[in-house]
């Protein structure tokens, strides 16, 4: 003999409260996930702040050091990477300032601040025309 189930309203009301839990702790955890840290460190910008000031104070040495130890730590920050092509400018390690220039312009070619850097260095180095050429593209 086989017995035969009816479900009754009571039953389909229980199923129906299981799958709005079961619906509301799925989206819960779907929102706490996409909540979550990201998994990227963000930048301590303090060393940076400190290596403008020095810059200001004319300390080229300081800033020079508080960019490279923050540099170390992000070494593809844009900002980071022009301040310290500046720095680098200023103390005549103009060389050194173009290869950064070029790190800035792999990392975004289309970074107008790049070419600055670059005509800056064609500049000091006296070769007017490839500064001038330069300045023309920007």
């Amino acid at each position: 003999m086989k017995l035969k189930y009816f479900p009754t309203k009571h039953h389909s009301e229980i199923r129906l409260k299981f799958f709005q839990i079961g619906l509301l702790v799925l989206i819960s955890i779907c929102f706490l996930i996409s909540c979550g840290d990201s998994g990227e460190e963000k930048p301590d910008r303090s060393k940076i702040e400190e290596a403008k000031i020095a810059f200001d104070e004319e300390n080229y040495d300081k800033a020079k050091s508080n960019v490279e130890y923050f540099l170390a730590q992000f070494p593809k920050d844009v900002e980071a990477l022009y301040f310290y092509a500046q720095v680098l400018v200023e103390t005549d390690q103009l060389l050194k300032a173009r290869e950064k220039a070029n790190d800035i312009l792999e990392i975004d070619p289309s970074l107008p601040e790049a070419k600055a850097i670059l005509g800056e260095v064609h500049y000091r180095r006296k070769e007017f025309n490839e500064a001038l050429d330069l300045s023309r593209k920007l």
